[in-house]
């Protein structure tokens, strides 16, 4: 049971970093109900990655959102909703079980848990694409610092089909780095790996997400992203990869 909450935590995760993109302006009382494949890669080494099936929420309204796992509250947008400023509540994307590596020096490392994260949002809808930034901070306390993050996507529309590239770039801290891939001491003399403590890092990423309407009601999507992670990142001897991938796939059905 233990195992299976922990993997839903990883989808709401997942489902989170599909809402950081910059969707279609808010539409009053706009529900889409649906279900999705989630698979989500871990930067740790020889850890588990995420491959489940799972229903999906997305609710627009005119004063508040639920997307996915995301929720939050429209605190202003203009009268041609172009510009759009939100504050929210989200479960982090990343963490890590001891017991779901087999790399036996890891496995003697304490836990990571999952943060929830308040955070602020700002999209501009234009012409020549969507920006946003988004800047959060863990309600938990289990990662002390912030996360920050940049992005810009150009949605390009081809009668009922719509294609999405998009790019950005993370900023963590160093408290919410050290969190998550620093080694203590004390884990060092346990685990035999060497001691780290990370600096601030930047990650890039890109996007590509994808959508095919059927009718008024029916949509199908698929969505990927790719992470570059940080040289303090990489650099952590609790890591295995210099990138990380997620992708969703599903259909939803509007109300």
């Amino acid at each position: 049971m233990l195992k299976l909450m922990k993997k839903t935590a990883l989808i709401c995760a997942t489902l989170l970093m599909m809402s950081t993109h910059a969707s279609t302006a808010n539409a009053e009382n706009m529900v889409n109900l649906g279900a999705t494949g989630v698979w989500l890669s871990s930067p740790y080494k020889n850890h588990d990655d995420l491959a489940i099936p799972f229903p999906m929420i997305h609710w627009e309204a005119k004063h508040f959102y639920v997307r996915g796992f995301s929720a939050g509250v429209f605190l202003w947008s203009d009268d041609y909703e172009m510009n759009e400023l939100s504050l929210g509540l989200g479960i982090g994307a990343v963490e890590f079980s001891n017991k779901d590596t087999s790399n036996y020096q890891l496995s003697a490392l304490n836990d990571r848990e999952r943060t929830l994260d308040a955070y602020l949002q700002y999209i501009l809808r234009t012409q020549y694409g969507n920006f946003g930034a988004r800047l959060s901070h863990d309600t938990l306390g289990n990662a002390d610092g912030f996360m920050a993050n940049a992005f810009y996507q150009l949605p390009i529309n081809i009668e009922n089909f719509t294609l999405t590239p998009g790019a950005g770039i993370q900023l963590d801290t160093q408290d919410r780095l050290n969190y998550f891939y620093g080694v203590s001491a004390y884990e060092s003399n346990r685990s035999g790996l060497s001691q780290y403590q990370p600096d601030f890092g930047f990650s890039p990423f890109l996007s590509l997400d994808a959508k095919l309407i059927i009718n008024n009601n029916l949509n199908f999507f698929i969505t990927g992203k790719m992470n570059f992670l940080s040289n303090e990142i990489e650099k952590s001897p609790m890591v295995g990869t210099s990138t990380t991938f997620f992708s969703t796939f599903g259909a939803t059905y509007s109300f």
